[in-house]
């Protein structure tokens, strides 16, 4: 039985098997080091389940779906297929973890200062620093944690699993990872559910978020063919939910894809909680 380290209480279902699939860590150099991609597998609850499965690609960057398989189990999600939840090359689960508590000790440092300050901003890139210098130092080949590695695991578990098709399920940065795998490996994929999905539209950005930081919504928005980003003097993930101007930059993008209107974004007020 899988647990998460430095988290005792949790554990997964009993009914969940669990299980590495060994990949080479960068596939530019087949002689090189191989890294392990945890999986766990949910069997259908009906007795006669559709014949293809479905694989959940969770966001992030930097999570794992192995940590929401128990509660979506509870909420039917494998109710007529088997669903397998991946921790994706680099993540809680998987081997190596790469970790960065210099930056744990960032956030925790820096607790009531404001995100917008120079010296947060240093402190940030420090830490960012710090850590990539150490897990470079130990040998990772940190160029290779990107998603044309993570799509290529993909593949490679369908066929390690042998599985006919699947189909495959995406959220926020899994829709990216989805589409990775359509244009790299379309082979075996019966169809895609992207949630959330990163495609062309605007990218909603927060200034004020110390887990998905600023930058972050400029390196998505690299990513995709068409998109620019929208920065709210916001938190980031409550962009949309949160904001009455988010839902507006969004709905005028569906009307207007070309021309949509930003400018209720210089009306906004500061969040109370920054000073």
């Amino acid at each position: 039985m899988l647990s998460v380290p430095g988290v005792a209480e949790f554990h997964l279902p009993s009914d969940v098997s669990c299980g590495f699939l060994t990949v080479p860590e960068n596939r530019a150099d087949p002689d090189g080091h191989t890294i392990k991609v945890a999986v766990a597998r949910l069997d259908a609850v009906n007795a006669d389940p559709d014949r293809d499965p479905m694989v959940y690609l969770n966001g992030g960057p930097g999570s794992t779906s192995i940590l929401l398989a128990e509660s979506l189990r509870d909420k039917g999600i494998n109710n007529d297929r088997d669903v397998i939840f991946v921790a994706q090359r680099g993540t809680v689960l998987s081997e190596p973890f790469l970790s960065c508590p210099e930056y744990d000790e960032f956030i925790g440092a820096t607790t009531g200062m404001s995100m917008l300050s120079p010296e947060s901003a240093r402190l940030s890139e420090n830490a960012v620093r710090a850590c990539h210098d150490r897990l470079a130092a130990d040998g990772y080949d940190l160029g290779a944690y990107n998603t044309t590695e993570n799509a290529a695991d993909i593949a490679d578990l369908r066929v390690a699993l042998g599985i006919d098709s699947w189909h495959v399920y995406g959220v926020s940065y899994g829709t990216l990872l989805a589409l990775q795998l359509i244009r790299n490996h379309p082979e075996g994929i019966s169809s895609v559910v992207p949630h959330s999905p990163a495609v062309r539209a605007p990218t909603l950005g927060g200034t004020f978020d110390a887990i998905t930081q600023p930058f972050l919504a400029d390196s998505a928005a690299e990513t995709l063919s068409d998109s620019r980003v929208v920065r709210f003097p916001a938190i980031s993930h409550d962009v949309y939910a949160q904001s009455e101007c988010g839902r507006t930059v969004v709905a005028d993008f569906l009307v207007r894809p070309d021309s949509y209107e930003t400018t209720c974004v210089d009306a906004m007020e500061i969040p109370q909680f920054i000073h």
